[in-house]
């Protein structure tokens, strides 16, 4: 009695295509929501660098009676206009590419 065992182990190639279509509508659903999250964590990262700049500012003035303190707060927003997205919001306030920087 020799019988063959004919097991077929593994998945059909019907099962992957419809398991990679499957992975493929998730990933289309969440990019979005993903690239907000990133562009808020980003605009969180230069309010707190922002009011840090204006706190260090603020102690070099009552320490040294100085009135002309210039600081350079590098945005995480705007760097090197490599993927930077235009116009940048930041605490409600909306800052474009083509704009020269603000007196204060």
């Amino acid at each position: 009695m020799n019988e063959m065992h004919n097991k077929n182990e593994g998945f059909t190639l019907v099962e992957l295509i419809i398991v990679v279509a499957i992975m493929g509508v998730l990933i289309a659903l969440l990019a979005p929501s993903y690239a907000r999250h990133v562009e808020k964590s980003r605009e969180t990262v230069d309010i707190a660098n922002v009011r840090s700049a204006y706190a260090e500012i603020m102690a070099e003035v009552m320490d040294e009676d100085a009135s002309n303190i210039v600081k350079v707060v590098k945005l995480k927003q705007k760097r090197n206009d490599w993927q930077a997205f235009d116009p940048v919001v930041i605490a409600g306030k909306t800052h474009y590419k083509s704009e020269k920087d603000t007196d204060n």
